[in-house]
């Protein structure tokens, strides 16, 4: 299953959690180890679903930043793996919740100068307290998470802004 899967059929409420599950526990801290797992490709353990036909025998509930739509198909309950897809959930959609241990918010960015010109030994998935605009990003190399769905555009903005950068300075040459 892609990320973009995962993300997608908890969304859509088409993944839902039983409501007897325990509550959405990570801190962001949880949340940047667990993305930078899934980055450096390590194994992150494995989700397991209850595959529904027709309406869930107990109680439902979406994970947490999703709004519940009753008039959704649900076509599986998530057993195990809730923490993972509410983090992927998290970082990629950027709901305007808390998450535990934060006063507001959270974004998460991966740090492309630290992952290009690092030993591995740094974290490059950094986490911060507020969005910043798509200039921000591109002048510090950030790539933010909950710009994937819109990654080739986010590319190619920051192509356009280091070849504006690189124009810039070629003038002061001159």
């Amino acid at each position: 299953v892609r990320v973009r899967d995962i993300v997608t059929k908890a969304h859509e409420n088409k993944w839902l959690l039983p409501r007897f599950q325990r509550y959405f526990d990570w801190n962001k801290h949880d949340i940047r180890d667990f993305i930078e797992s899934i980055f450096f490709d390590q194994y992150v353990g494995a989700i397991l679903l209850w595959e529904m036909e027709g309406e869930p025998p107990l109680d439902v509930m979406p994970i947490k930043g999703v709004q519940r739509d009753e008039g959704a198909k649900i076509e599986a309950l998530i057993l195990d793996g809730q923490q993972r897809i509410t983090s992927l959930y998290y970082a990629i959609k950027a709901p305007e919740v808390k998450i535990k241990g934060s006063s507001a918010p959270v974004y998460f960015y991966v740090n492309f100068a630290t992952f290009l010109q690092g030993d591995g030994s740094e974290e490059i998935v950094e986490v911060h307290a507020r969005k910043l605009t798509r200039e921000q990003s591109y002048e510090k190399l950030l790539f933010p998470m909950y710009e994937l769905e819109a990654f080739s555009e986010w590319v190619n903005g920051l192509e356009d802004y280091l070849l504006n950068k690189l124009s810039d300075t070629k003038k002061l040459r001159e």
